[in-house]
Protein backbone atom coordinates (compact mmCIF):
# COMPACT_ATOMS: atom_id res chain seq x y z
CA UNK A 1 0.00 0.00 0.00
CA UNK A 2 1.16 3.51 -0.70
CA UNK A 3 2.65 4.90 2.51
CA UNK A 4 1.31 8.39 1.86
CA UNK A 5 -2.34 8.77 1.03
CA UNK A 6 -3.75 12.03 -0.22
CA UNK A 7 -6.06 12.70 2.74
CA UNK A 8 -8.81 13.14 0.19
CA UNK A 9 -12.39 11.94 0.15
CA UNK A 10 -12.46 12.29 -3.65
CA UNK A 11 -12.67 8.50 -4.10
CA UNK A 12 -15.63 8.08 -1.75
CA UNK A 13 -18.68 7.07 -3.79
CA UNK A 14 -21.15 8.90 -1.53
CA UNK A 15 -19.50 12.22 -2.39
CA UNK A 16 -19.36 11.73 -6.16
CA UNK A 17 -21.95 14.48 -6.81
CA UNK A 18 -20.17 17.12 -4.71
CA UNK A 19 -17.85 19.81 -6.01
CA UNK A 20 -14.14 19.37 -5.33
CA UNK A 21 -14.13 22.28 -2.87
CA UNK A 22 -16.92 20.68 -0.82
CA UNK A 23 -15.12 17.32 -0.80
CA UNK A 24 -11.95 19.07 0.35
CA UNK A 25 -13.87 20.84 3.12
CA UNK A 26 -15.37 17.55 4.32
CA UNK A 27 -11.93 15.94 4.25
CA UNK A 28 -10.57 18.71 6.46
CA UNK A 29 -13.21 17.80 9.06
CA UNK A 30 -11.94 14.20 9.27
CA UNK A 31 -9.32 12.47 11.38
CA UNK A 32 -7.16 10.23 9.19
CA UNK A 33 -6.18 6.84 10.57
CA UNK A 34 -4.08 3.96 9.28
CA UNK A 35 -4.68 0.35 10.38
CA UNK A 36 -2.65 -2.81 9.90
CA UNK A 37 -4.33 -5.99 8.63
CA UNK A 38 -6.44 -7.64 11.37
CA UNK A 39 -6.31 -4.56 13.60
CA UNK A 40 -9.62 -3.81 15.33
CA UNK A 41 -11.23 -0.54 14.30
CA UNK A 42 -14.59 -0.68 16.13
CA UNK A 43 -15.87 -2.79 18.97
CA UNK A 44 -19.47 -3.93 19.13
CA UNK A 45 -21.45 -2.04 21.79
CA UNK A 46 -19.01 0.89 21.89
CA UNK A 47 -20.85 4.16 22.24
CA UNK A 48 -18.93 6.14 19.63
CA UNK A 49 -20.89 7.63 16.76
CA UNK A 50 -18.25 8.57 14.17
CA UNK A 51 -18.56 7.51 10.53
CA UNK A 52 -15.59 5.83 8.82
CA UNK A 53 -14.83 6.32 5.13
CA UNK A 54 -12.52 3.66 3.70
CA UNK A 55 -9.98 5.56 1.62
CA UNK A 56 -7.54 2.67 1.04
CA UNK A 57 -7.82 -1.05 1.78
CA UNK A 58 -10.87 -2.88 3.11
CA UNK A 59 -12.52 -3.80 6.41
CA UNK A 60 -14.52 -6.79 7.69
CA UNK A 61 -17.78 -6.23 9.55
CA UNK A 62 -18.34 -9.17 11.91
CA UNK A 63 -20.24 -10.33 14.94
CA UNK A 64 -20.02 -13.45 17.07
CA UNK A 65 -22.59 -16.11 17.81
CA UNK A 66 -23.34 -17.12 21.39
CA UNK A 67 -21.02 -20.07 20.80
CA UNK A 68 -18.21 -17.72 19.81
CA UNK A 69 -18.28 -18.42 16.08
CA UNK A 70 -17.43 -15.41 13.92
CA UNK A 71 -20.19 -14.36 11.52
CA UNK A 72 -19.04 -12.02 8.77
CA UNK A 73 -21.66 -9.52 7.65
CA UNK A 74 -19.59 -8.14 4.82
CA UNK A 75 -16.52 -6.43 3.48
CA UNK A 76 -16.40 -2.67 3.09
CA UNK A 77 -13.90 -1.67 0.41
CA UNK A 78 -12.19 1.59 -0.53
CA UNK A 79 -14.78 4.11 -1.67
CA UNK A 80 -17.45 3.02 0.81
CA UNK A 81 -18.16 3.78 4.46
CA UNK A 82 -19.42 2.25 7.70
CA UNK A 83 -20.65 3.38 11.10
CA UNK A 84 -23.46 5.57 9.80
CA UNK A 85 -26.18 3.85 11.83
CA UNK A 86 -24.68 4.98 15.15
CA UNK A 87 -24.36 8.53 13.78
CA UNK A 88 -28.02 8.51 12.77
CA UNK A 89 -29.70 6.70 15.66
CA UNK A 90 -27.23 7.41 18.49
CA UNK A 91 -27.29 3.78 19.63
CA UNK A 92 -24.19 1.69 20.45
CA UNK A 93 -22.34 -0.08 17.64
CA UNK A 94 -23.95 -3.29 16.40
CA UNK A 95 -20.87 -5.08 15.03
CA UNK A 96 -17.10 -5.38 15.27
CA UNK A 97 -15.00 -3.97 12.46
CA UNK A 98 -11.43 -5.03 11.71
CA UNK A 99 -9.05 -4.15 8.91
CA UNK A 100 -9.04 -6.87 6.24
CA UNK A 101 -5.77 -5.45 4.86
CA UNK A 102 -3.70 -2.34 5.47
CA UNK A 103 -6.38 0.31 5.55
CA UNK A 104 -6.69 4.08 5.69
CA UNK A 105 -9.89 5.64 6.98
CA UNK A 106 -11.19 9.16 7.23
CA UNK A 107 -13.20 9.44 10.44
CA UNK A 108 -15.97 12.01 10.47
CA UNK A 109 -17.92 13.07 13.55
CA UNK A 110 -21.64 12.40 13.61
CA UNK A 111 -22.62 16.08 13.42
CA UNK A 112 -20.43 16.68 10.36
CA UNK A 113 -21.80 13.52 8.75
CA UNK A 114 -25.42 14.57 9.33
CA UNK A 115 -24.67 18.00 7.84
CA UNK A 116 -23.05 16.29 4.82
CA UNK A 117 -26.22 14.24 4.37
CA UNK A 118 -28.23 17.43 4.14
CA UNK A 119 -25.83 18.98 1.59
CA UNK A 120 -25.55 15.96 -0.71
CA UNK A 121 -28.16 16.52 -3.45
CA UNK A 122 -28.46 12.95 -4.75
CA UNK A 123 -27.60 11.07 -1.63
CA UNK A 124 -25.60 7.89 -2.12
CA UNK A 125 -25.53 7.35 1.63
CA UNK A 126 -28.50 5.07 1.94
Amino acid sequence: MNQSHSNSLAGINAFSDLAAAEIEHLGSRCAWQRYEADQQILDRDSETNDVYFVVEGAVRVVNYSLGGREIQFGIVEAGDFFGELAAIDGLPRSANVTAASETVTAVMGANDFLQALKRTPNSHFM
